[in-house]
């Protein structure tokens, strides 16, 4: 198989570059525009190309050849040789959110075994933030999902295409099935842990009301803004990070309640240890280099991008650190989204402030190349030092924090642990100042206005 991508700024445009195009197998459309402006658009990719897989969403940016779109449409065209497609829509019904799940993958399960799909893309558009329970299905059925949530900055504006039709508040899924079809998934996610642990001493569903005894809006403003009051768009930048039955949660604040709790992306359970999780693309990047090496030896034959609209990973049209990385295995295609749609062994999350990627290869397994080793960006002006050495810093903190609790139970030990403390003190001064620096420059996220 193989894919291309065509970048268009009106419909005059795409009907001039697709002149020659062979009729593909799947299209994507991603476009910057309106439900209403994107309906010429959706009866001319079915004119064109009535026997393909058509499919597509709002979204505020793409990615065509490699580089960054901000305007128009980038139209993704893929061309299968061994496998097929399958497609199903459903409204997305957020008082209903596990059953409208269930009815978007029933059609694929279905199926005999041999016409199990092995990797679906989902895309959905909904007027509030996805919830986890739409994918409940895919933990029971062991489903490998990609894909995002549709968004435009000016909201209720949103789509999402399926065959010649576009709808809002509705999902729809593609199905590949293919019997040599292999398929390999990664998620980036920039951020450091950052701060002490806290606890979660009263939580409600998706809602924390208190950490440490305190209203949890109190605590990030108490941490964040010296106890003023702070936006949403800034609370959003940091999560709370935990660990809860072996998974990581990342919950990132979506709204303030009247009670002084928020509501957040997702559940944190009462007595659960948290910690503040700050976003920054600028997050070193030598820990991914041996995953997209390997990848790149595998030798896929396309690679469909699902990124977070929050990430700044381009300058201008160029991209920057990961994704240009990624572009030197093969040019990348796809969307941003405002929320992102990754699978693992317990189940599809919805991601924040990640980088996604569905590579697939038709050839089966096995295959393995000599590849090039994959080039570091320049890093001269990387901010990554800087949130290693906060890392480090506060890592040590706790190191001497359970010393502390040591020597005091421990009193023949020597003291030599204060002078240690007392430099981490300092250091943190000047880690608050740094950060407070950089996050100036920080663009809005886009979950702020889910």
């Amino acid at each position: 198989m193989h894919s291309i991508s065509i970048h268009c700024q009106s419909i005059d445009d795409l009907i001039q570059k697709l002149e020659g195009i062979q009729p593909p197998d799947l299209i994507q459309l991603y476009g910057t525009f309106s439900i209403k402006e994107a309906k010429p658009w959706a009866i001319y990719l079915t004119q064109c190309f009535p026997d393909a897989c058509r499919i597509g969403m709002a979204s505020q940016r793409h990615i065509s050849n490699g580089q960054v779109k901000n305007d128009g449409a980038t139209l993704i065209l893929s061309y299968f040789k061994r496998s097929h497609l399958t497609y199903n829509t459903v409204p997305y019904d957020d008082q209903k959110i596990e059953r409208s799940g269930q009815q978007l993958f029933a059609p694929f399960l279905a199926s005999d075994e041999k016409n199990q799909a092995s990797a679906y893309i989902v895309l959905a558009d909904t007027k509030d933030a996805i919830q986890d329970d739409f994918f409940r299905v895919s933990q029971e059925n062991d489903l490998t999902i990609s894909g995002g949530r549709a968004g435009l900055f000016e909201p209720g504006n949103s789509w999402v295409l399926c065959q010649e039709n576009l709808y809002q508040n509705q999902s729809v899924a593609v199905g590949i099935i293919g019997e040599y079809l292999t398929q390999q998934r990664d998620v980036f996610v920039d951020n450091i842990a950052i701060g002490r642990r806290m606890l979660v001493t009263a939580s409600e569903g998706k809602v924390i009301k208190q950490i440490d005894h305190l209203p949890a809006q109190q605590i990030y403003q108490r941490y964040l803004s010296n106890g003023e009051r702070i936006s949403l768009t800034l609370a959003n930048r940091f999560a709370l990070t935990t660990v809860h039955n072996n998974v990581e949660i990342n919950a990132v604040p979506l709204s303030w309640e009247g009670d002084g709790g928020i509501l957040m992306s997702e559940a944190i359970p009462e007595g659960a240890y948290v910690k503040f999780l700050y976003f920054h693309p600028a997050q070193s990047l030598y820990s991914i280099v041996p995953k997209i090496q390997h990848l790149n030896e595998q030798l896929p034959e396309s690679i469909f991008v699902f990124n977070c609209i929050s990430r700044e990973d381009f300058l201008e049209e160029k991209p920057t650190d990961k994704l240009s990385m990624l572009n030197q295995v093969l040019p990348l295609h796809g969307t941003y989204c405002f929320g992102e749609f990754f699978s693992t062994q317990f189940g599809t999350r919805i991601m924040q402030h990640a980088l996604t990627y569905l590579a697939v290869h038709e050839s089966g397994c096995g295959l393995k190349r000599e590849a090039e080793p994959i080039q570091l960006p320049d890093e001269r002006d990387s901010l990554a030092p800087m949130f290693n050495l906060i890392g480090n810093a506060f890592q040590e903190l706790e190191q001497e924090h359970a010393s502390f609790g040591y020597s005091c139970a421990n009193p023949d030990t020597n003291n030599d642990w204060l002078h240690d403390l007392a430099n981490r003190v300092t250091e943190s001064f000047f880690i608050t100042g740094a950060l407070d620096q950089s996050s100036r420059h920080r663009p809005p996220c886009g979950y702020a206005h889910s």
